[in-house]
């Protein structure tokens, strides 16, 4: 049986910090947005880069079915680089959108 997971979004130049539970199968964009938390994005396909986010804690990955299809490089992703609108939550994380 699948649990939800928590993940935490911040900003520390803006002093904004927000938490959230993400579902599995959900990406943290959309669990964002069901919670109502304001985090940037737009296309939610992973074609503008707005919701390019860095994982500084815990376990998230792009959706294995659209990884080869998005607009992020490598070296990006192994810097701990995500676009939150295809990425899952695999385990408590925190994310910085600043």
């Amino acid at each position: 049986m699948s649990h939800s997971v928590l993940v935490t979004v911040v900003d520390p130049a803006a002093g904004f910090s927000a938490s959230f539970d993400v579902v599995p199968g959900e990406t943290v964009l959309a669990a964002a947005l069901r919670a109502a938390i304001d985090i940037p994005y737009s296309c939610r396909s992973g074609t503008c880069r707005t919701c390019i986010s860095r994982v500084i804690g815990g376990h998230i990955e792009h959706d294995p079915d659209y990884a080869d299809e998005l607009f992020i490089d490598d070296d990006e992703v192994a810097a701990g680089y995500r676009l939150l609108c295809s990425s899952l939550a695999h385990a408590e994380s925190v994310i910085d959108i600043g």
